[in-house]
């Protein structure tokens, strides 16, 4: 049951696809989703009690489903496949091509609009904080992880793990920039096809990248804190 005191993350915990309705209404999910609704609602001016009745509706529904799956139910191997395979692959993939053409877009446009190349430098701020974090979940973290839920070894210590959500968060608010930046990835009259793929690319990436943070934050990390 969805009430106004519920947190944020939990309810995206078990209710996957209502992650779209947080997004177009500017609520944090993944780095700052646990605190109460009524709180998150007052920070954006939205009434907490409208909201519940909103997200209970779509909830019952099943309208809300975006195609994500529930996660909180798997095991950590399983997790952890399930965000390397949906996230971090979908990152290697996809963020070689879109630093090209953030950085092209910024070179034709950037005279006349500055926030491009505003955004532009945003972007490579967020790659230089999301490559290696990605390499150290991959290389040391992962396996630390699956190791310490089968029993054979001592999970990562606390600080270790905080400094991943630490890293989140940065990442989190660098996405903040891009999407205050670019009117929410809303492009202007005037703009050619390649910045308003560049607008589209951007809004998928932060789709993806919040539901990535939240499944590590909100689910994968408190099973070992």
């Amino acid at each position: 049951m969805i009430t106004t005191q519920t947190h944020v993350s939990d309810i995206v915990r078990e209710y996957p696809g209502l992650a779209q309705i947080f997004e177009e209404s500017g609520i944090d999910f993944c780095c700052g989703g646990q605190r109460p609704l009524a709180e998150a609602c007052a920070e954006k001016n939205l009434d907490a009690v409208t909201m519940v009745t909103v997200l209970s509706a779509v909830a019952e529904s099943g309208s809300g489903s975006d195609g994500d799956v529930e996660v909180d139910h798997l095991s950590t191997q399983e997790l952890i496949d399930h965000i390397v395979s949906e996230h971090h692959e979908y990152l290697h993939r996809e963020m070689p091509g879109l630093r090209q053409l953030v950085y092209k877009v910024a070179v034709s446009h950037g005279e006349r609009e500055p926030r491009l190349q505003q955004i532009s430098d945003r972007f490579d701020a967020l790659l230089d904080e999301l490559l290696p974090h990605q390499k150290e979940e991959e290389d040391v973290v992962f396996p630390e992880l699956v190791a310490a839920d089968a029993g054979q070894k001592p999970a990562p210590k606390a600080a270790d793990i905080q400094k991943l959500i630490d890293e989140h968060s940065n990442a989190g608010a660098l996405l903040a920039e891009i999407s205050g930046l670019s009117d929410r990835y809303t492009p202007q009259d005037w703009m050619c096809n390649s910045t308003r793929a560049m607008y589209h690319r951007l809004s998928e990436l932060e789709r993806n990248l919040h539901r990535h943070i939240h499944k590590e934050n909100n689910v994968l990390f408190p099973r070992f804190l």
